[in-house]
């Protein structure tokens, strides 16, 4: 059903209630691969094939096959079929079976070389990698290429031994040795049903980081990374990141690696963070290497987060998958969560909610709003490619975090080992995970799928409170503001407390919402109280309490939920901000009030008592975030507001921030603990206010870049600069580019701090100089999303009043969409805008959008386009 197309030759709208299981399975298949070289490779498919079900006559098998594949035999049961007796599509290889088992034996030929797509079999720098989620086995061999296809797999490599020393697959390794001239070969297989997407074969010179895992039962489990020469060391983090994932989903949710061997390949060429494919993960190199020269404090963190996720797909998605791509969020949203809970346990949980939070409502809120929104199980698509998106991954993850807080920690393990024993080797939907969840605690989830899983658009939680006196009752009434006209109120987990007036807690309960409106009464309560309303962010929605700044500062300094701390301080500053806003709209002179100012001197005072969340609480929300407030984006205003509040706060406590700058200014040896990353945390926070005083400090700056001895220091140090005059920027850019040029993940960070610039009064014609240089390469992905996509989110420059962004973005999805439509795809979300543009911008960004549907021929990008032109 995925890849079905119309008569007209365009993929037609695949829908969710149109399921069908499959009318063939293929439960074994066996794989031999001769690699001649980068240009050729050969291919020997045998397949098991058996009807699925009772037909009264055998249906056709249609295989997916893509059109590069070049098919040379194909064999049933032994037996030659002629080339009359089967049909070649586009992407298809139809057969006419005359029994209801049979075995398939296909003879065809793989050019890598030419696939520059980064999905199925192409060459990267190392070697040769597959990638094949969502449909990219089907650009391997012809095959049933739907993820409820399950089979068990072994495959054979036989290739040079000298290009190619490293051969890996799936699965086990059964089998070694070397062939005629100098040719050598391997055999694995997997022990576990899989469908197609999580297959893997990888092929070249890689160096290799091994260790062992002892499991709680005393199994010993084979750990190795291979990675490009000579980078062995950036790898060590990721494997202790790796060991200490398999000890955490043993300890917290009873899961034991069930793999003899785990691998891990570390690629720079990958349109994706990473992949899970069974026993062997294909990753990206920036989310595998992690040193301190070369990374920051957040690429390290990233690491492990992601090494985590991949594992935790082991069970979550691998073990138990999905019968069909709209339940893609069921081993997302899940593992998301799960990823997020491994960083929160490693760390601090308080600060990995505030950045999974940062996140969502940067990223998804603004989709959600937009002309692709969708809900994290979506009920019809062109292409499947574009179901990865935020609202599956990191809503996804939130709307099981709300299962989690209303059922409890014990209850959900309870129901996540239900689900993972009764579903082991199926693929299943989101509904049987729910059917878990709801037997082992009792709770009716019927109203929480009916809208969380089905409903597009982020609710709004509008809070309002009545204390009553003489009865000394507070009454909290919830309501929802519901994105589209007709759309069920939500089943959602509200988290509060009730704060007294000596910041004594009250009340500390999660209140289950289930109406349009529903009013809650809490009795016994002495004096009016102070609300800590949807605490640690239980629900995924707009808030909308009109609580005094007098309320928020209390709860910013007393609030026992270290979230709403910081989200009180979140809730002053964008209080403030659309203020100056309205009066920027209106003409008139920036005016910040004192007490608001004020609020964030006390969080200046309170940086050492907790450096790192103090840091975060200083981060004013994002001009993404101001702007999805407005029903037109006035992003001018917007950020010309931002930068005067966060000039006033710089100049009201200048002494202070210089202060804590040198108080937690460190050039010692580098260190990775806690304390040393709130340090450098803080530090950097304060240095980015500072230097917005008219380059009163860029020699602060210019100092910490020179002399910094970790990435963190050196990498704020050049983000800052770069806002700088063009004396000061060009000095520190040409000696970053100098030191890094050779180390591809840093010269990427040296891109994307200039295209992330929002004072270069150049900027384009500078980006476009950087895309001639020799470290530049526009069919890497990580090189287009370092400039590009960082571009797009320089909303002052992508929205340049004169168009250059659009035209310069759009040029660009053009061209990558010749060869990389997921990628290309990707930053057409970028225009999701469109609708909400003046009128200026709103007719020079349709202009580009027009251009792009007529020059992109991808249904990828036409149907991310097309959604945006219909509004």
């Amino acid at each position: 059903m995925e890849t079905a197309v119309q008569a007209t030759g365009q993929p037609k709208v695949l829908r969710r209630t149109d399921y069908q299981p499959p009318e063939w399975t293929i439960p074994e298949v066996k794989l031999t691969f001769h690699i001649i070289d980068e240009t050729r490779v050969e291919v020997h498919a045998t397949l098991q094939v058996e009807r699925n079900g009772d037909y009264a006559l055998l249906p056709v098998l249609a295989l997916n096959c893509h059109s590069s594949i070049d098919v040379q035999s194909v064999q049933l049961d032994g037996i030659l079929i002629p080339s009359s007796a089967f049909e070649r599509g586009a992407d298809t290889l139809t057969l006419h079976p005359s029994k209801p088992f049979f075995r398939l034996d296909i003879a065809h030929t793989l050019r890598p070389k030419k696939n520059e797509s980064g999905d199925g079999f192409y060459c990267t720098g190392s070697g040769m990698v597959t990638q094949c989620e969502a449909h990219g086995f089907q650009k391997i061999i012809p095959f049933i290429d739907r993820p409820d296809n399950l089979g068990i797999y072994t495959t054979t490599i036989l290739a040079n031994k000298e290009k190619h020393p490293v051969i890996l697959s799936n699965g086990n390794e059964c089998a070694r040795g070397d062939l005629p001239d100098g040719r050598h070969t391997v055999t694995f297989k997997d022990p576990f049903r899989k469908p197609s997407y999580l297959y893997a074969l990888v092929a070249g010179d890689f160096d290799v980081l091994e260790d062992r895992y002892t499991t709680k039962s005393g199994r010993e489990v084979k750990i190795s990374i291979y990675t490009e020469k000579e980078q062995l060391h950036k790898c060590r983090y990721a494997m202790e990141s790796l060991k200490a994932a398999m000890k955490w989903d043993e300890e917290r949710w009873r899961l034991e690696c069930d793999l003899d061997e785990y691998k891990i390949v570390a690629v720079h060429d990958f349109n994706m963070g990473a992949m899970e494919n069974k026993g062997l993960n294909v990753f990206h190199t920036s989310l595998t290497y992690a040193d301190p020269a070369t990374s920051t404090d957040t690429n390290f963190e990233n690491v492990e987060g992601v090494i985590g996720h991949e594992y935790f797909h082991n069970y979550r998605g691998n073990r138990v998958t999905c019968r069909d791509w709209f339940q893609l969020t069921l081993k997302e949203g899940l593992t998301v969560f799960t990823d997020q809970e491994f960083s929160a346990d490693m760390n601090s949980r308080v600060l990995q909610r505030i950045d999974d939070v940062r996140m969502l409502r940067s990223r998804q809120f603004g989709e959600d709003a937009g002309p692709n929104a969708h809900p994290i199980r979506p009920d019809e698509v062109k292409k499947i490619d574009n179901f990865y998106s935020a609202t599956v991954y990191e809503k996804g993850a939130e709307v099981i975090r709300m299962i989690h807080t209303m059922i409890g920690e014990e209850k959900f393990r309870q129901g996540l080992t239900l689900y993972l024993t009764r579903h082991d080797g199926q693929a299943v939907t989101c509904d049987d995970f729910l059917q878990a969840m709801q037997e082992v605690s009792g709770l009716d989830l019927n109203q929480f799928k009916d809208t969380w899983y089905a409903q597009k658009g982020t609710p709004t939680c509008r809070v309002q409170q009545y204390y009553d006196v003489d009865a000394r009752t507070l009454t909290l009434t919830i309501e929802q503001i519901l994105p589209h006209a007709g759309d069920r109120p939500y089943h959602f987990p509200f988290a509060m407390g009730l704060l007294g007036a000596d910041g004594r807690e009250l009340v500390n309960d999660i209140l289950h919402v289930r109406e349009r409106r529903q009013s809650f009464i809490f009795s016994d309560i002495p004096s009016l109280p102070v609300v800590s309303p949807l605490r640690n962010f239980s629900a995924p929605m707009k808030l909308d309490f009109d609580q005094s700044k007098e309320d928020l500062r209390f709860l910013m300094m007393h609030d026992g939920d270290g979230f709403n701390r910081y989200e009180a301080v979140q809730r002053i500053a964008k209080q403030e901000l659309h203020e100056l806003i309205m009066l920027h709209q209106r003409g008139e002179g920036f005016n910040a009030r004192a007490s608001v100012v004020d609020a964030f001197g006390s969080v200046v005072a309170y940086a050492n008592e907790e450096p790192a969340i103090a840091a975060r609480m200083l981060q004013l929300p994002s001009l993404d975030e101001l702007v999805q407030d407005m029903e037109v984006y006035d992003i001018d205003a917007a950020y010309e507001a931002r930068e005067f509040f966060i000039k006033e706060i710089a100049y009201a406590y200048e002494q202070q921030l210089l202060y804590l700058y040198y108080q937690y200014h460190h050039t010692g040896e580098y260190k990775k603990d806690a304390a040393s990353i709130a340090a450098r945390s803080i530090k950097n926070r304060c240095l980015g206010y500072l230097m917005t005083l008219d380059g009163k400090y860029a020699d602060t700056a210019l100092r910490q870049f020179g002399e910094a001895n970790n990435m963190t220091d050196e990498y704020g140090a050049l983000i800052l600069l770069c806002d700088e005059t063009a004396d000061i920027r060009d000095g520190a850019v040409g000696a970053f580019y100098s030191r890094w040029r050779g180390d591809a993940l840093t010269f990427n960070k040296w891109v994307t701090a200039q295209a992330f610039s929002e004072h270069h009064q150049q900027l384009l014609p500078r980006l476009e100089e950087i895309e001639k240089l020799p470290e530049f390469n526009a069919k890497t992905p990580n090189c287009c999303y370092a400039l590009y996509g960082t571009l797009a989110a320089n909303l002052i420059e992508f929205h340049k009043k004169n168009g250059e962004g659009y035209r310069f973005i759009a040029d660009r999805i053009i061209a990558i969409d010749a060869y990389n439509p997921q990628v290309a795809a990707r930053f057409a979300r970028e225009f999701d805008d469109f609708s909400k543009l003046d009128g200026s911008r709103h007719v020079l960004m349709r202009h580009e959008l027009e251009r792009i549907r007529d020059h992109a021929a991808s249904a990828n990008v036409q149907e991310v386009i097309g959604k945006i032109l219909e509004l």
